[in-house]
């Protein structure tokens, strides 16, 4: 697991490759669930790219990189924590996978959160 405190935030790269043009701008949900399976904390965030393009201008078969600060709130209890992943079409609100045939989270990093 990946180990951290409350005061000082996580940074977050992800690296992406579109097989095709995206139809959309997305956004990234980062959600930290606690031992229980209980959601406790949730940022949503721009996919954008390192040059700020959003993702509606990535081109078929370009890497490209986004980069998330973060910040855990103050009142988390030390523990174990599961980091997921949604992505989602800014407009529609729409997940990119079909609900139901998919799970749209996909889990990132167990985070040890300390003292």
């Amino acid at each position: 697991p990946v180990t951290a405190t409350v005061d000082s935030p996580l940074w977050l790269a992800l690296r992406w490759r579109a097989e095709q043009t995206p139809k959309a701008n997305y956004r990234v949900s980062l959600r930290l669930f606690d031992a229980a399976g209980s959601q406790v904390f949730q940022q949503d965030d721009a996919m954008v790219g390192a040059a700020n393009q959003p993702s509606s201008q990535w081109q078929p078969g370009e890497s490209v990189e986004s980069y998330h600060l973060v910040a855990l709130p103050a009142q988390l209890a030390p523990g174990t924590y599961e980091l997921r992943l949604i992505v989602y079409d800014e407009t529609t609100l729409t997940p990119t996978v079909q609900v139901g045939v998919w799970t749209p989270e996909i889990p990132l990093a167990q985070i040890e959160i300390g003292p």
